[in-house]
């Protein structure tokens, strides 16, 4: 048998044709290439043509100039939107510019016709852009990225509850639901906001400020339906109807009857808010400086009274 004897050209001493615009190393690799590729291996008097397929003239080469300017001008639009918005651009994105920037990141990604030089400054954008996802994820521990979630879907299912009862004038009640929303609305917040326990201050907080924005919006509707029965019936206030046998009308001057005299109660023992005291200024004046000058009276007399009891003392 005898050996074989593998024959290895040598160089050329010029680059092929086509090449001779390009650099000098790009045509230095091309040769290099060459050699290999025209590799033979001589056994059983056949010869058999190793060919080289690591690179390929077009990924040394690369385009012309007017395609490498593009290239690289584009190159620069995803360094700026990775410095801008510290990130790449994403694959569901909503604007146009994002949608088509992302689409040339993958394209060079699977690419294999991006010269060496233009692989090595694509390669050093998503390094970067990883060392910045890195840095956000050391930045941020798990638990406080899971309070982040927790505290973003709170408040995402608190401003439907706020906006659902600023629609209503009321708070969802789920034992009066008349949609399945409001049964959904009233569980969560039943068990999520109703009770302060597992709440931060602010949450608390804007839990209190929705309560005394719905009660004032009921306080106020109250307050106008007693306005409106008063001015109907010769601007008098609606006094108790003791008859059960009456008509409905009646029964529901009654009620409004009741408002009234639950609002003089309140305000005589200094229990009624000041946003209330408010309302009722703006809807009824006459009857309000009516009992305000009631409790100020009331008030004049407790402290006679305990200036005779403190002089009887001396």
């Amino acid at each position: 048998a005898g050996s074989t004897v593998a024959h290895v050209p040598s160089a050329p001493s010029s680059p092929p044709c086509g090449v001779h615009d390009a650099s000098a190393e790009q045509a230095h690799i091309f040769q290099m290439c060459h050699c290999l590729s025209c590799m033979c291996a001589e056994a059983g008097g056949r010869q058999k043509q190793v060919w080289c397929r690591t690179f390929d003239r077009n990924r040394m080469l690369g385009g012309g100039p007017a395609k490498t300017t593009f290239w690289h001008g584009r190159l620069d639009e995803v360094s700026a939107w990775l410095e801008e918005k510290g990130e790449l651009p994403r694959r569901h994105a909503k604007g146009a510019v994002e949608t088509s920037l992302y689409r040339w990141i993958a394209t060079q990604r699977s690419s294999r016709c991006l010269t060496i030089s233009q692989q090595v400054a694509f390669d050093a954008v998503l390094q970067t852009a990883e060392s910045k996802r890195d840095q956000c994820a050391i930045a941020i521990e798990p638990s406080v990225q899971a309070a982040r979630t927790k505290c973003l879907r709170w408040q995402e299912h608190m401003d439907k509850v706020v906006a659902w009862a600023r629609l209503h004038g009321r708070i969802p009640s789920r034992d009066c639901f008349d949609t399945t929303e409001e049964k959904s609305l009233a569980i969560w917040f039943m068990h999520n906001a109703a009770s302060s326990v597992g709440l931060t201050v602010q949450q608390r907080q804007q839990v209190d400020d929705f309560r005394a924005e719905v009660h004032l919006q009921k306080f106020r509707s109250s307050v106008d339906e007693v306005v409106n029965w008063s001015v109907s019936h010769g601007s008098k206030l609606p006094l108790r109807v003791n008859d059960a046998t009456v008509s409905a009308e009646a029964r529901y001057q009654d009620v409004l009857a009741q408002r009234v005299k639950s609002w003089q109660l309140r305000l005589l023992a200094d229990r009624m808010l000041q946003a209330e005291q408010c309302i009722l200024e703006k809807g009824m004046p006459t009857w309000f400086e009516d009992v305000v000058c009631q409790r100020e009276a009331q008030q004049a007399g407790a402290e006679r009274l305990q200036a005779n009891e403190m002089s009887a003392e001396r």
